[in-house]
């Protein structure tokens, strides 16, 4: 979805490192950012009419054809209120003037990463996702704080 960006802003976005569960080397799913040339977490903005939740359900489909549903903790109801699992790290993310668009003013994403255990999946053709074990970190760009929380959970 294309939106204007206001300088200053700060846009809620999510994220998850999905870890295999099923495999001798346990494995995390990343895939390469387009415009940023990273590879990062699959994940995007929290559209206006979505709670966090519905949102990683949503980005995981359309970037790399994974329905999170069943391997999510199950949404607590208390009367009216519903209960969220809460994300494993909460992250403010400066995003510099011109980037990942030219023209797009400094802003900032506030990014609920979760971190999710599923067995091995292959993702959707195009998707220019992959499983990454461990051992092979160095060998993919990426921001340094994504290498230190998959490192963590690897």
């Amino acid at each position: 979805m294309s939106r204007t960006v206001r300088n200053g802003e700060r846009a809620f976005t999510v994220s998850a490192l999905l870890v295999s569960n099923d495999e001798e080397v346990p494995r995390a799913l990343l895939h390469l950012h387009p415009k940023l040339g990273h590879w990062l977490p699959p994940g995007g903005h929290v559209e206006w009419n979505e709670d966090p939740i519905v949102a990683l359900i949503r980005e995981f489909k359309e970037e790399v054809g994974i329905d999170l549903t069943s391997y999510l903790p199950v949404i607590a109801t208390i009367g009216h209120v519903q209960v969220l699992p809460p994300p494993a790290y909460l992250l403010s993310i400066h995003v510099p003037a011109d980037k990942p668009n030219p023209g797009d003013p400094e802003h900032y994403f506030l990014d609920l990463m979760y971190v999710i255990w599923v067995p091995h999946q292959t993702p959707c053709k195009g998707s220019h996702a992959e499983w990454i074990p461990r051992n092979r970190l160095e060998e993919y760009p990426a921001p340094e704080n994504i290498h230190r929380f998959l490192l963590a959970h690897l």
